[in-house]
């Protein structure tokens, strides 16, 4: 099996080769869902980083939105979810939906934030509950339309999407009782906080309650799509995808939600299909574990009898058939060394991407120097006497690359996995390194080392990319003097108060916790770390205003 969507980037990008087991595993728990007697279904994909478990949710999306929505432009969703640049993305873009056409099902990706980063900023529920009121908005629009119409009058699902969309859209669309309930909600909690604040309550404690109180509003209104009774009309299926769920315990408002969630739809049996993703060697710790974490969740459902006794998670191992892959990259080569390089890859399809650009960037390897051809001699005893591992291949390629690339990677890696492009560029100005726009955009595209998020931040597409960037800038500036810089150059940005007022909010975001850590590190004066207060100050203030659990 083959899916592919064009790419400008390199020939293989969006080729999703084997995996047809695991994919039709999603399709059987689909059917059981959406059946007239749907039962909730939870699928966990285990696999180590690499595998394909992100792009197998995607190819999964494809298939709904092709096969149970109408293709093209006849259905609501758009028919591929594949990425955006280099980032493999978990939701289509709100404005590439039809809200003008019926919603056969319920879509919402949740991607739990890497705790470790230098500087993770937002993510789970607190960051992603935007993504779902997108499509509830217009659901309840069409809703409203059709009762004007006496149309659908009975269905249950839409009914109680009119009441979910206006609360997670604070009331925009002008259902004055919900709008009038959820301010009220919002209101409550605030006043709690700030009663906490004044009483000198602990802020941990107050954070938590509000972790708990998003956690609340979100499942409540979810009950009111999903738990609805079967007598008044069919239910909306609605599929959840939880990616990264390995850090989902360091993220208190997205593990009370899965775990609450996944207790509500088992027994209440709800049309829900919940995916998570997670890495294999977390899972097997996590399972024999006293802390918790998803894994050990699962075992206790399944012990409470919520799940079945043999349920299991489904593993992804490094048996898939990236054949596909070499046919896309290296078109001439013969069945002999395709097997070569499969053996080298091992399955892992991130290596097997690193192996193709190291192959086509070595023209001498090919009959007549066509990187279309088949190998030459050369080429052959270059992969059966070379050992490829991953982190060798991108210390290589980035070796391999322009300086403006190499020192742009490299700049940005001192601020973490997430950056900021305007605070790299202002330290390339200070050391008096050209070209560092385009080294960014390089290293974006063709390289798929970074990519672009929002409003100006960025993020390195792997931790790998990131450790490989840093350690390269030893070899082309003098690092400690790079990060003296980079502490300058947020004092400057940081204005007032650590304010940061030239930035956009999602650049603010990441400009403090960089700030908190980077200027409070033992190199950084007393200035630094009066500045590493402030920005701290102004990042727990904000993420308790948005509940989100990092504070």
């Amino acid at each position: 099996m083959v899916d592919r969507a064009g790419s400008d980037d390199i020939p293989w990008a969006d080729v999703f080769c084997g995996r047809e087991r695991e994919l039709d595993t999603l399709k059987a728990a689909w059917a059981r869902v959406a059946s007239a007697d749907p039962e909730p279904q939870i699928v966990a994909l285990v696999g180590e980083s690499g595998l394909g478990k992100t792009r197998l949710v995607q190819a999964f999306y494809n298939w709904l939105a092709t096969e149970v929505d109408a293709a093209g432009e006849g259905g609501y969703w758009p028919d591929k979810l594949l990425r955006e640049r280099n980032n493999l993305k978990i939701n289509p873009d709100p404005e590439t939906c039809r809200g003008d056409r019926a919603m056969p099902f319920l879509w919402w990706g949740v991607r739990t934030p890497d705790p470790f980063g230098r500087n993770p900023g937002r993510g789970g529920i607190s960051a992603d509950r935007d993504r779902l009121a997108a499509h509830l908005e217009p659901f309840a629009r069409a809703k409203l339309r059709a009762q004007r119409r006496g149309d659908l009058a009975k269905d249950a699902a839409m009914d109680a999407a009119a009441e979910v969309a206006n609360i997670f859209t604070f009331g925009l669309i002008g259902l004055a009782k919900t709008a009038y309930q959820h301010g009220r909600e919002l209101f409550d909690i605030e006043s709690e906080r700030r009663r906490d604040r004044a009483e000198g309550v602990d802020p941990g404690a107050a954070a938590g309650r509000a972790h708990l109180d998003i956690v609340e509003i979100v499942l409540t209104d979810l009950a009111q799509l999903l738990d609805a009774d079967p007598d008044k009309g069919s239910r909306l299926p609605v599929v959840i995808a939880l990616d990264d769920a390995h850090w989902a315990q360091d993220d208190p408002a997205t593990f009370q939600f899965a775990e609450r969630l996944m207790r509500a739809a088992l027994a209440k049996g709800w049309p829900l299909l919940l995916i998570v993703t997670h890495w294999e060697t977390e899972w097997h710790q996590g399972a024999i574990s006293d802390e918790p974490c998803l894994a050990r969740l699962f075992g206790d459902l399944a012990t409470e009898g919520l799940l079945a006794a043999d349920w299991a998670p489904l593993l992804l191992g490094k048996g898939s058939d990236l054949r596909a892959m070499i046919f896309a990259g290296l078109p001439g080569l013969t069945p002999a060394q395709q097997d070569m390089i499969l053996e080298k890859a091992d399955g892992n399809p991130r290596l097997m991407d690193e192996i193709l650009r190291h192959l086509r960037s070595r023209p001498k390897f090919f009959e007549g120097r066509s990187i279309d051809a088949a190998l030459n001699a050369k080429g052959e005893a270059e992969i059966a006497s070379t050992h490829y591992d991953l982190h060798g291949l991108i210390a290589e390629r980035l070796a391999e690359a322009d300086r403006t690339v190499q020192a742009a990677v490299g700049l940005s890696s001192l601020q973490g996995m997430k950056f900021l492009g305007r605070l790299t560029g202002a330290m390339a100005e200070a050391l008096a390194e050209e070209g560092i726009d385009l080294g960014l955009a390089q290293a974006e595209r063709p390289h798929a080392m970074v990519q672009s998020l929002e409003e100006g931040v960025a993020e390195f597409a792997q931790r790998v990319y990131r450790e490989v960037a840093e350690e390269r800038l030893d070899d082309l500036l003098d690092a400690d003097e790079a990060r003296e810089i980079l502490r300058g150059v947020l004092s400057s940005f940081a204005g007032e108060g650590a304010g940061f007022e030239a930035l956009s909010p999602a650049e603010r975001v990441t400009a403090w916790g960089l700030g908190a850590e980077l200027c409070a590190s033992d190199e950084g004066d007393a200035e630094d770390h009066a500045l590493a207060a402030r920005c701290s100050a102004r990042l727990a203030r904000h993420l308790l205003d948005t509940f989100d659990p990092a504070a």
